[in-house]
C-alpha cells in the first residue's frame, strides 16, 4: 500500500491540473477504508518525504473537498455493508439498509476525543465502524469510573435517545475511532416504520445490564482475583479468547489498581490460563477462567 501511494504521489506531482484530479481520486480510494485524518497524515507524510510542498497543499484541499462533498461521509454502499453487520440493523434488507445510510453521517474521532459528555443532549445514536469507545462515568470529586469497551458494530447512546434523556455517561474514543452517527429524531423515526428492531434493541440492553449487575456484586465483596477472572470470562465470550485490551482497561473495568491487576494476570498466565503480548491478553484455558471468576481457586 505504502509504495501504490509514493508511486501515485509522485505521479500527480509532475502532471498537470486535470490529471491531479484524477489522481487525487486515486489516492482517495485506496484508503477509502481508513478514516480521513490517517489518508491525510500519509499524505503529508509522503509529499514531505519527496519534497513536493507544493504539491502537497493542492491534495490536502482537495481530498479535504471531496470528503465535504460527500458530508464527511463515506460511499453509501460501504455504509450499508457497515449497518449490515451490526447486530441490531443485519435483520435489515438492502433497501432498508439503504434507507437508514441516508440518515448516517460519518465521523472521526482521535485517541481519547470525546464523542459527547455525560449531561449532554441526545443528540444522536451511534454505531462504531472502526476502532474503540469507552462508555465512563466522573464523580464529583474528579474520578473516573469505567463502564464498558465497545468495538466495531456496537451501539451506544441508544438509552438518552429512546428515552429523550441527556447523556447518562461520557463517550470517549480509545483508539483512531469512526462512528457512525444518526440523529435521535431520525432514528426514532426509522423505528416506528420497523418495529422488528425494538426486540433487537432490548436484548443488547438485557444483556448489558446482566453484565452491570455482575460488576456491581463483584465490587461490592468478590475478591480481586475473581473479579478480574470474570471480567476476562465475560469479555471473551462477548469479543473471542484474544482480548485487545491493556492491563489498565482491565483494571478500569475491574474497579481496581494497574498495579494489582498486573499481579493477577502475571498469577494467571504461571497457571496456565492465559498469555500476555503488548496490549492483548490470549485466553487459553476458558474452563479454568470460569472456575476462578466463580470464586476461590480450584484448578
Amino acid at each position: 500500500m505504502l509504495h501504490t501511494c509514493v508511486i501515485v504521489s509522485m505521479h500527480a506531482a509532475n502532471l498537470g491540473m486535470v490529471s491531479r484530479k484524477m489522481y487525487c481520486k486515486i489516492f482517495y480510494e485506496l484508503y477509502m477504508g481508513e478514516s480521513t485524518h490517517y489518508l491525510l497524515e500519509c499524505v503529508h507524510r509522503l509529499l514531505y518525504l519527496y519534497c513536493r510542498k507544493d504539491f502537497l497543499s493542492y491534495v490536502v484541499i482537495t481530498i479535504t473537498c471531496m470528503v465535504k462533498n460527500i458530508g464527511i461521509e463515506i460511499q453509501v454502499d460501504k455504509k450499508v455493508s457497515i449497518l449490515k453487520v451490526a447486530p441490531i440493523f443485519c435483520c435489515l434488507n438492502d433497501e432498508e439498509l439503504a434507507e437508514l445510510s441516508a440518515y448516517t453521517h460519518l465521523y472521526s474521532y482521535k485517541p481519547g476525543e470525546y464523542i459527547f459528555w455525560e449531561g449532554d443532549p441526545p443528540l444522536c445514536f451511534c454505531i462504531i465502524a472502526r476502532g474503540r469507545v469507552k462508555l465512563l462515568n466522573h464523580s464529583s470529586a474528579g474520578r473516573e469510573f469505567t463502564i464498558a469497551f465497545l468495538s466495531n458494530y456496537e451501539m451506544f447512546g441508544e438509552i438518552a435517545v429512546l428515552k429523550n434523556i441527556n447523556y447518562p455517561s461520557s463517550a470517549q474514543a480509545v483508539e483512531y475511532t469512526d462512528v457512525l452517527r444518526i440523529k435521535g429524531e431520525d432514528f426514532l423515526s426509522f423505528l416506528s416504520k420497523h418495529p422488528q428492531l425494538d426486540l433487537r434493541i432490548i436484548s443488547v440492553l438485557v444483556e448489558r445490564l446482566r453484565e452491570a449487575q455482575l460488576r456491581l456484586k463483584d465490587i461490592a465483596g468478590e475478591r480481586v482475583e475473581q473479579r478480574i477472572a470474570r471480567i476476562l470470562f465475560m469479555l471473551a465470550e462477548k469479543s473471542g479468547t484474544e482480548l485487545l485490551y491493556t492491563r489498565q482497561e482491565i483494571a478500569e473495568l475491574v474497579g481496581t489498581t494497574t498495579e494489582t491487576t498486573i499481579r493477577v494476570i502475571v498469577r494467571f498466565k504461571e497457571m496456565g490460563v492465559l498469555d500476555t503480548i503488548r496490549g492483548k491478553i490470549t485466553i487459553l484455558n476458558m474452563e479454568k477462567l470460569k472456575l476462578l471468576s466463580e470464586g476461590p481457586p480450584r484448578v
